[in-house]
């Protein structure tokens, strides 16, 4: 196989020009003619660039981490636009998603042992976030969290949710509904911790929507009394607690909420599934509404009314950032970057329905 320097011999150009165009790092000058001329011949000769020769010259690899704390459909579209976003920059991706919390220390290591240019953490949970913090805030390359808990020292690229429920929830009640209850991830005595968590937003947003029309409403709740599923797959996990907290809702209840606001599209498809179980018509007897908008609530035999989260800002911010530190040889600037806008959309959830519509 051919090497670099042996290219570099051939075009009678530097190496350093050679690893500059390929890497595609910003700052190199190079001519067009060169440039075309570099990546013919190392089409023509099949030339790989050396990940070890660059760690050892460098000190570092074009690798970046990163660390999905959301596997499965639901963290796919995210961790696709982070690798595409990332190989548009002439990154690497090296993604690992986390089943397993004990893993993540174990992750990060491999990462640093692998010389990895920077991390970013996608959906990073509060306990593993406490854990990682000393390691993440010493390690020598920069990092960057993106959703999930907020580490202080780091940036943090979040989004609008309490902002998005508050419009979801007053759409609703402008919609007419008027016995409301919220659904979100706490399990029963549980205490929110003081810091960012998404069902602390989703209930932070639906408070200050039911402040601004409690005149308007004939019932509020906020349902603390979960059943959590022991499914052990994490991708269906959400999809039980929905469905088995809404049958247990409706084995409990003779009167039900006209809407249930979910806290994520899975328990809203779960809370579907148990209505459909039990005999009861969506929308017409309750309606229901997720967050997130997943293919799954669109492709739902009632397509979902949701909130549609600005993952490409996010994740174009959280690269930007990264990739700036990566070249200043630097720590990025800590603190917390807000992404708005959420999108409410509102599908046949919700809709009002007539003698003439279909309900399941």
């Amino acid at each position: 196989m051919i090497t670099q320097k042996e290219l570099s011999e051939i075009l009678g150009v530097h190496q350093t020009t050679i690893s500059g165009v390929l890497s595609r790092r910003p700052g190199v000058r190079v001519s067009p003619e060169t440039r075309r001329r570099i990546l013919e011949a190392v089409e023509q000769y099949g030339y790989k660039p050396s990940l070890q020769a660059r760690i050892l010259r460098q000190g570092r690899s074009q690798l970046i981490g990163v660390l999905n704390f959301m596997p499965g459909n639901q963290g796919l579209e995210k961790m696709l636009r982070t690798v595409e976003m990332l190989q548009e920059k002439g990154f690497s991706p090296l993604v690992n998603e986390i089943f397993r919390p004990e893993r993540a220390m174990e992750s990060l290591q491999l990462f640093l042992d692998l010389k990895v240019s920077g991390v970013i953490l996608k959906s990073l949970p509060r306990p593993i976030a406490d854990q990682l913090k000393k390691v993440l805030l010493e390690m020598p390359v920069p990092a960057v969290c993106v959703e999930g808990a907020y580490i202080e020292g780091l940036p943090w690229v979040y989004p609008d949710k309490a902002g998005a429920m508050e419009e979801l929830t007053l759409g609703l009640i402008g919609k007419g509904y008027r016995r409301l209850a919220l659904m979100p991830s706490w399990k029963a005595g549980s205490v929110p911790v003081p810091n960012y968590s998404h069902a602390q937003e989703l209930t932070r947003g639906f408070q200050a929507a039911v402040e601004k029309s409690v005149h308007r409403l004939e019932s509020v709740e906020i349902i603390r009394k979960l059943v959590v599923s022991q499914e052990n797959d994490p991708s269906e996990r959400n999809f039980c607690n929905g469905r088995e907290t809404t049958r247990q809702l409706i084995a409990e209840r003779r009167n039900l909420p006209e809407v249930l606001i979910c806290n994520d599209d899975p328990w809203a498809l779960g809370a579907m599934t148990a209505c459909f179980e039990a005999g009861i018509k969506v929308p017409a007897e309750i309606a229901l509404t997720g967050f997130g908008n997943s293919q799954a609530g669109r492709f739902s035999p009632i397509a979902l009314t949701t909130v549609n989260q600005p993952l490409g800002e996010m994740i174009r911010r959280a690269v930007s950032i990264l990739c700036a530190a990566i070249e200043a040889r630097t720590k990025p600037e800590p603190g917390m970057i807000k992404v708005p806008p959420c999108e409410v959309i509102y599908r046949q959830s919700t809709r009002v329905v007539t003698d003439e519509q279909e309900s399941v």
